[in-house]
């Protein structure tokens, strides 16, 4: 078993502490893994895995990693994550830019309050048709508004 870490700014770990920190959370999935019923994940006589890098295009900006991840999370092939780690192979995709990111955000916020699991779900769709309106007042009309 391998586990991968999606790092949107950096395609290596740049430190032994955050070495350390990637082999404690491998250790942390697999004692899930095991208290589910699953073996572990662990060859025998082996206690941690080092989690592979995979070297995908970076963020341009300090506030988007969470966008990546989860639009990687959409993307993300298995099949094909052995090939692009650790070296200079990216997953073959291309750059993200600004207005493709602004994109993704304005559907990962729609997916988050439409999902069904959302309790708020009801109140927000009902507060959109609220605000809507069928056709722009007078005021509106003007254009110096």
């Amino acid at each position: 078993m391998e586990i991968f870490v999606l790092d949107s700014k950096n395609i290596v770990s740049l430190s032994d502490e955050r070495t350390t920190l990637n082999q404690f959370a491998s250790n942390i999935m697999d004692q899930i893994l095991r208290r589910a019923g699953t073996p572990s994940m662990f060859k025998k006589g082996s206690h941690s895995l080092l989690p592979k890098y995979i070297n995908i295009p970076g963020q341009p900006n300090e506030f988007d990693c969470v966008v990546f991840v989860m639009k990687w999370m959409e993307l993300i092939n298995p099949t094909i994550l052995a090939g692009c780690c650790n070296d200079n192979t990216a997953y073959n995709i291309e750059r993200w830019t600004g207005p493709m990111l602004e994109e993704f955000r304005k559907k990962i916020v729609t997916k988050i309050i439409l999902s069904k699991e959302n309790s708020l779900r009801a109140e927000a769709i009902k507060t959109a048709n609220d605000m809507r309106m069928t056709r722009p007042g007078d005021a509106l009309r003007s254009p110096y508004v």
